[in-house]
């Protein structure tokens, strides 16, 4: 059964240089090369670098998710080094909600030659700020993944079972 086998070493913040990580964490799973190889044998295992938003912060963007942004400047140098260098690890990289800044990313990343693995939520689809769903079919012709996040951004810890109703079922119709 094939599914996603990732390791994380760290998470890249605003203040950390693009060859510095932080933190270390790992867990194994199988993914999809950041440059389209779908060798599902491969002995290498992956890093997974998680964007939530690239470049300016638009204003529908709730408090609690604004310091998860980073600069354009930063992001297309963390796509430069992903590009130009050859790690023991795979790197994938991945975004969270998506946010309208998905558009930019996936340009950087063509221009790279890289691909991004895109993760929506449905209920903030075509809300300001967020990607519409000619924007989802924008990134998917542009050779990238688009997954679903769920409907809401909420802690499915704590769901009850009409609120798995709408971040599973709802959020696929």
């Amino acid at each position: 059964m094939g599914g996603w086998s990732v390791t994380v070493f760290g998470v890249l913040g605003p203040k950390d240089s693009a060859g510095g990580m932080v933190g270390e964490e790992a867990f194994e799973a199988r993914a999809p090369s950041p440059t389209g190889s779908s060798s599902a044998n491969s002995a290498k295992s992956r890093i997974a670098l998680m964007f939530h938003g690239v470049g300016d912060v638009p204003s529908g963007i709730p408090a609690a998710e604004r310091p998860y942004w980073i600069s354009k400047s930063f992001f297309r140098e963390i796509v430069d080094l992903v590009r130009s260098r050859e790690f023991e690890h795979e790197v994938v990289l991945t975004f969270d909600d998506g946010n309208s800044t998905d558009l930019f990313a996936a340009s950087e990343l063509v221009q790279a030659g890289l691909k991004g693995h895109f993760f929506v939520l449905a209920g903030r689809m075509g809300t300001p700020g967020y990607l519409d769903s000619v924007s989802a079919r924008e990134i998917v012709q542009a050779g990238m993944e688009v997954g679903l996040h769920g409907h809401s951004h909420v802690n499915w810890r704590a769901n009850h079972s009409s609120d798995w109703k709408r971040e599973i079922g709802e959020a696929r119709s």
